[in-house]
């Protein structure tokens, strides 16, 4: 008797490869034993189910609950395998999922999920580590922020000040880039009052001092630097173009110029990218304790200036861009009379638009702006031609 073969055709995409990583990493029983599931809940463990839906998350760009029963049914067959169970209906409800995210909101279970999730990751990997990179970023919506929510109203990276937005702290282990640890903060949260936090847990994560810790101007702030150092870390960080380093930066730069300072040529391989020189100076902060004694420490600290020859090349670009749109609307200031075309009569109101356009450009001292007041005499007669026609005299400027 003939065997009838019955051949079922899915499309999955990328799904067995997303959840192949999660279950490489163990991570539905990593995030069951956090996490836990009700005793009377049946098919798949919390686990699984939040490894599925993070397939479903990453495979779609899609956050959407409502989507995911669909998901699921068209998937049924691999995603049974994936998982090891049924993805049922109930299981991908709106209220399994809504349970599943109350259990991951807790900070505590977070935090423990994290370490071992980085453990983990060592342990298929082997991963180098030679420091940790720290930074920010913004992720804006269409949402209706609340008083205590996350989505909040502030300083857009994005250039999208309508939307709400969150903020997300992370900290990536260097050379690889491989996710150490993350907080996620209200949109109008500052920069520099995310770093101290993210320090302490990934100090623990680790367990290692002497690393390198890098990141933009703001984690600059002296505060975070005593910190880093105070644990016997070291940093990396641009000084931010304000206060102390705002009043010495062009010292540091006229040093070079004015032949006081010698340059050291950075190279990169065959290529030279930049110019500049190192000098030390001594950092000081005054903290308090738990039990509120002061508590001073003292480090040296690197200073590099250094020039690069690509941001100075995208700067006079830049610089040139702005110098011809500068001309052009000075230009435009004293057009020559014609229908339509509008002239600046007083001259404090010319000063005014001038000095406007410097501004707007920053082209302030880099342009000289000349004007002079045109005049023309114009005389009329007032009569026929006869020898009493009056005449009048008058002059446009």
């Amino acid at each position: 008797m003939a065997e009838i073969l019955s051949i079922q055709h899915e499309r999955v995409d990328d799904v067995p490869l997303l959840i192949g990583v999660a279950n490489r990493l163990g991570l539905a029983d990593l995030l069951n034993r956090h996490l836990g599931t009700h005793g009377s809940q049946q098919g798949l463990h919390n686990g699984q189910l939040a490894v599925g839906w993070l397939g479903y998350i990453l495979s779609q760009a899609d956050h959407r609950k409502s989507a995911v029963h669909d998901w699921a049914n068209r998937l049924s067959h691999p995603l049974r395998h994936l998982l090891g169970q049924p993805m049922r209906t109930v299981a991908v409800s709106d209220d399994r999922l809504d349970a599943l995210l109350r259990r991951l909101s807790n900070d505590a279970a977070w935090e423990a999920i994290e370490q071992d999730l980085w453990a983990a990751s060592v342990a298929v990997y082997d991963l180098p580590l030679s420091g940790v990179r720290l930074d920010a970023t913004t992720c804006a919506g269409h949402h209706q922020p609340t008083p205590d929510g996350l989505m909040q109203h502030g300083h857009s990276k994005d250039h999208r000040p309508d939307l709400p937005q969150l903020k997300l702290m992370a900290a990536a282990a260097e050379p690889t880039g491989q996710l150490i640890a993350s907080d996620l903060a209200p949109g109008q949260s500052a920069d520099d009052s995310l770093y101290t936090p993210l320090l302490q847990r990934v100090r623990v994560l680790l367990g290692r001092r002497g690393l390198l810790y890098s990141g933009d101007c703001k984690m600059a702030a002296r505060a975070i630097r005593a910190d880093i150092v105070a644990h016997g870390d070291v940093y990396l960080t641009a000084l931010p173009h304000t206060g102390e380093t705002a009043r010495a930066f062009d010292g540091w730069v006229n040093a070079i110029v004015d032949g006081d300072q010698t340059a050291t040529l950075i190279w990169d391989g065959d290529e030279l990218i930049g110019a500049g020189y190192e000098f030390e100076r001594p950092q000081t902060f005054t903290s308090t304790d738990a039990q509120g004694h002061p508590q001073t420490l003292t480090w040296t600290e690197r200073v590099l200036v250094t020039r690069s020859r690509e941001l100075a090349r995208t700067q006079a670009t830049h610089l040139e861009q702005r110098l011809q749109r500068a001309i052009a609307a000075l230009q435009a200031l004293t057009p020559a009379p014609a229908r339509g075309k509008r002239q600046i009569r007083e001259e404090t109101d010319l000063q005014q638009a001038i000095q406007q356009i410097l501004e707007r450009e920053r082209v302030q001292g880099l342009l000289t702006v000349e004007w002079e007041a045109q005049t023309t005499t114009v005389t009329r007669y007032r009569g026929r031609g006869r020898p009493s026609a009056q005449r009048e005299t008058f002059t446009e400027t």
